[in-house]
């Protein structure tokens, strides 16, 4: 470990070639020391060294953007995180006991006590976890049936059936807002969230320990074996039933009003992760009754909330871009090693002689007579990015039948450095998805996408205007809006997505995607008309992301790629559905052409069949 950090740190390891190079052996190094420090029996000095080690290839894969993949980044982001806690309450724990004998221990000894602590508390998590879940558990039942704690035809008995005792507390979460106690709002919120999904057992010792408090509480008695004969309501209820009953008991309400009390980030966000789970699978009993909420009372301030989480988010993103897509023109291609993009039938693609540039591409192969065919997937990624060569011609030259035209001849390999290049911008630019302005996001979209489940006309209507407000605020749009932002047109970067859409935020527009879906099925030709004629220009996003290359992701996750556009492609849909004229579809078809459409479909199946060809 101490030959890795000196190697590093040394002269020569400040090349960028030398780790760029090299990913697939960074990578393996990387997993190697994550594996060796999970060793039971690594000593503490031991795992000291090693998370040194984690931490000097954390920092050079960081500074020099080198491609890690998304499962070891969390495993990293994980293990640094909590040994950064370890080691702050290691400190506090020493100097608060030893006080000043805390300088007697060494340098050696401090990261042994800090690891023993770290590996007492993991310890205590895996031994007291079952027992945990398993008593939460039980809370909720308790919650969800607390009549049953009482004899029957009894008046304490009476006082908490028909969901009296749920009623009550969820009104008192109302009013502890008002006193702020925000704290205890959001564990009422949790255990309300977790009164929806049916426990599904837990290890020995959790059963254990569940078995004997049902019958402690339920059995009036101290026998675990009675608590075989307990029969609890809410396992033998649907979870729409469940959703059913706490809608009874004005858990919609409460969610209604803790979006417009305008609280904390974490109160909104629970509040928010309440209505799904309320909604979850289109409960249409809890739409009526958000609906009938709406309708009611004055709920503007519910609608404003939620366009001030859109709108902060889009500005976080905003200001976190440091790439300007202006700087290609300003600069060059050459000097970005990134192309120049043209407009052609109204999709923005990448011009022949910039393709040559960034692929490196160059005449000398052919002036040497070197061979210029392109294996397969190079010609299926090419397909669109070449205008005037077909794919036919692209595949023959895959397949070393042919070879390409002159003008289209392309060496087989990209340097490492262009490589590089075109990753810096991903790694380096985008919010980060940590943010609290964007962590809000997936829940809202996915919240607003239930809302309109199954297609309730009522409330896709009603997200577009709430006429009995003073103030309207047009929920599609906001939505709209965002995806704009996010997929990088609002700086001008609509034909270099590949710069904004990423690993990291692909989930997110994709449940954007599937949202703004929502918004149109049935068919609601309002909401059709919205985002198809919004200024955004939105159809102009969607065809594009369905027809441009999106790269690097389409090279390192083409899975993710691939749903991206198979999403895009469901809301074109959506927006054409059942309409009885051809406005929806000419907009759509105004700036996508049938060819490039055709062959895009072919460049995918081209793939799906290479990889079938490589498998075998």
């Amino acid at each position: 470990m101490q030959l890795l950090r000196m190697f590093f740190g040394s002269p020569f390891a400040n090349l960028a070639v030398i780790v760029s190079g090299h990913q697939q052996m960074f990578v393996r190094l990387l997993q190697g020391c994550l594996r060796i420090y999970k060793c039971q029996w690594a000593s503490g000095e031991q795992k000291h060294s090693v998370m040194q080690t984690v931490k000097k290839l954390n920092e050079i894969a960081t500074e020099r953007s080198v491609a890690v993949p998304t499962e070891l980044q969390k495993q990293l982001r994980g293990l640094l995180s909590t040994t950064r806690l370890s080691k702050q309450t290691g400190q506090k724990w020493l100097k608060s006991t030893f006080g000043p004998r805390r300088q007697m221990a060494s340098s050696h000894e401090e990261p042994q006590i800090v690891d023993a602590y770290q590996e007492f508390v993991l310890l205590l998590e895996q031994k007291t976890g079952p027992e945990v879940k398993a008593e939460m558990s039980l809370l909720v039942d308790v919650m969800f049936s607390p009549e049953l704690l009482y004899p029957a035809q009894t008046a304490g008995y009476q006082r908490a059936a028909d969901g009296g005792f749920m009623q009550k507390l969820i009104s008192h979460t109302k009013k502890l807002l008002t006193v702020g106690e925000e704290k205890l709002v959001v564990q009422v919120l949790t255990t309300l969230q977790s009164t929806v999904e049916v426990f599904q057992g837990t290890a020995e010792g959790g059963q254990a320990i569940r078995n004997a408090l049902l019958a402690w509480y339920f059995c009036h008695t101290s026998s675990p074996e009675d608590s075989q004969l307990v029969v609890l309501p809410r396992h033998t209820k649907s979870k729409r039933e469940i959703q059913s009953y706490l809608d009874h008991c004005k858990a919609s309400d409460l969610v209604v009003d803790l979006v417009m009390h305008g609280s904390s980030q974490e109160v909104f966000l629970e509040g928010i992760k309440l209505g799904i789970v309320l909604l979850d699978e289109g409960n249409e009993v809890v739409q009526q009754s958000l609906l009938r909420r709406f309708m009611s009372s004055n709920c503007e301030a519910f609608f404003h909330e939620i366009c001030d989480h859109i709108g902060e988010a889009q500005a976080e993103i905003k200001s976190s871009y440091n790439f300007n897509p202006a700087d290609v023109g300003s600069h060059g291609a050459s000097d970005m090693n990134l192309p120049n993009v043209s407009q052609q039938n109204g999709v923005v693609l990448p011009q022949l002689g910039d393709v040559r540039a960034s692929c490196d591409i160059s005449s000398t192969g052919a002036d040497q007579g070197g061979d210029t065919t392109i294996s397969y997937t190079q010609a299926a990624s090419l397909a669109n990015s070449l205008p005037g060569v077909t794919l036919t011609e692209l595949q023959s030259a895959a397949l070393g039948q042919s070879q390409l035209p002159d003008t289209a001849q392309v060496s087989l390999g990209a340097t490492s450095q262009h490589e590089s290049m075109i990753q810096a911008p991903m790694s380096h630019s985008g919010p980060s998805m940590d943010s609290a302005e964007l962590l809000c996001m997936w829940p809202i979209l996915r919240f607003l996408q239930l809302m309109c489940e199954n297609h309730n006309k009522d409330l896709q209507n009603y997200l577009r205007r709430q006429e009995n407000s003073k103030s309207s605020f047009n929920i599609i749009h906001e939505t709209l809006s965002f995806l704009d932002c996010i997929c990088g047109s609002t700086a001008g970067g609509l034909g270099l997505l590949g710069l904004y859409i990423n690993e990291r935020n692909v989930e997110l527009i994709n449940q954007c995607l599937a949202t703004l879906t929502e918004y149109c099925q049935g068919p609601c030709q309002e909401n059709q008309k919205a985002i198809a004629l919004h200024e955004s220009n939105g159809v102009d996003i969607i065809v594009a992301l369905i027809l441009n290359d999106i790269q690097p992701l389409g090279q390192t996750r083409m899975e993710l790629d691939l749903m991206l556009k198979n999403n895009a492609s469901k809301l074109l849909l959506a927006i054409m559905e059942s309409r009885k004229d051809s406005d929806m579809a000419e907009r759509i078809m105004y700036n996508m052409q049938p060819r490039q459409l055709v062959e895009t479909g072919c460049c995918f199946c081209s793939l799906q069949l290479i990889s079938f060809t490589d498998i075998r």
